[in-house]
């Protein structure tokens, strides 16, 4: 039986979504202190709330010189689960100029994530030598930012200039920690990298920025941006982007023991190898991709075993959980790409939310436990 040092809240404090409707605004979800606000200065606007120390706004996407922020409202989609541990919204924008491309994105709540799916739709007339996915503005009395696992140093927010640029890449940082006294935000992009980072397909490139501006974090994705002398500009197509965030309130609370009736030991599981996850060199892990159908059926069967036997209070565990970068293009049913660069998180978050509604029914729950050396661990709920 495995056992982990853990936060857990005691059941008389357990929580549950509540969900608002503010009119012809938008809408509110929220648990305890935390809530997602839509229509909060414009259409384009999503804004995570946390405690009211922290705040994640989502900026504007840009599709050439067509702004979101000339958009017409769309639909307003709520969605509750039955247990009232998730909570998710779904907004449409379209903007009625040029080729009327449209804006979609899906925000899942449950406590302690948000997982954020953008879904930009262009005709293939819709030809532009930019395109801006927005990005976040992140506000509240922030004191650092940090990127755990990457090497870069800690940036000292509150010693910053008006305007620094202290983060500009071409591609993401894989984990950026935003703190204040009280509380702490974690950025993290989802599975689909190879989305992020296509500009080179177009001869373009990609450039992510962090800035100070009006004392807040201007975080700025431009997925792709041509050469001013290219004539022949690609195509319009969909674009799918994906990514997380996970908050902390810095409070002193117990520790105390989970004990878990029963455990998925992914370190010692045996993946075949074609599940696994492949390194940028052709190298194949000993770890089980989670974007692999293989791997999640693996996972799902663990699950459904525990079923018939669960009992209310029983909480279960996936253990050794290491998400990574893979670039076994099968994973994503796309054998003929070889190698597509894709994190499996973002399916790692999405099985833990299924395990738990199936487990649900009976009372019981299931706790992903990360590797100890993970820059995770503790984030994304990972314990």
């Amino acid at each position: 039986m495995a056992e982990r040092r853990s936060r857990r809240v005691p059941v008389e404090e357990e929580q549950f979504f509540e969900l608002e409707y503010l009119g012809r605004k938008g809408l509110r979800c929220g648990i305890g202190s935390v809530n997602a606000s839509t229509d909060t200065d414009g259409v384009e606007d999503v804004t995570l709330d946390i405690a009211g120390e922290i705040f994640a706004k989502t900026l504007p996407v840009k599709i050439g010189d067509l702004p979101e922020s000339s958009a017409l409202r769309g639909k307003r989609r709520p969605h509750m689960a039955e247990n009232g541990k998730e909570c998710t919204l779904e907004l449409e924008n379209s903007i009625p100029f040029g080729e009327e491309p449209s804006i979609a994105r899906k925000i899942r709540m449950e406590e302690g994530l948000m997982a954020c799916t953008l879904d930009i739709r262009m005709r293939a007339s819709c030809r532009v030598k930019t395109l801006s996915a927005g990005g976040l503005a992140i506000s509240g009395a922030l004191r650092k930012v940090l990127f755990p696992g990457s090497g870069l140093p800690d940036v000292d927010f509150e010693g910053l200039e008006e305007g620094a640029v202290f983060y500009d890449a071409p591609e993401l940082p894989l984990l950026a920690v935003f703190e204040t006294k009280k509380s702490c935000l974690a950025f993290a992009p989802g599975d689909d990298l190879w989305r992020w980072y296509s500009a080179e397909k177009f001869n373009g490139k990609s450039r992510f920025v962090m800035c100070k501006q009006d004392g807040k974090v201007r975080f700025l994705w431009e997925i792709f941006s041509l050469d001013p002398g290219i004539e022949e500009l690609p195509d319009g197509r969909n674009i799918r982007l994906t990514y997380l965030l996970s908050w902390k309130l810095k409070r002193a609370e117990k520790l105390k023991k989970y004990k878990f009736r029963d455990s998925f030991n992914m370190a010692s599981a045996d993946f075949q190898e074609s599940f696994c996850r492949k390194n940028a060199d052709g190298r194949v892990e000993q770890t089980g991709c989670f974007a692999c159908q293989g791997t999640e059926n693996i996972l799902k069967k663990y699950v459904r075993s525990l079923l018939e036997n669960a009992e209310e209070g029983d909480r279960f565990a996936v253990t050794n959980v290491s998400p990574g970068v893979c670039w076994n293009a099968s994973h994503l049913e796309r054998a003929k790409a070889k190698n597509l660069a894709h994190r499996d998180l973002t399916a790692l978050m999405d099985f833990r939310a299924w395990a738990r509604r199936q487990l649900a029914r009976k009372g019981a729950t299931l706790e992903l436990v990360a590797v100890e050396d993970s820059p995770l661990k503790g984030w994304m709920n990972l314990l």
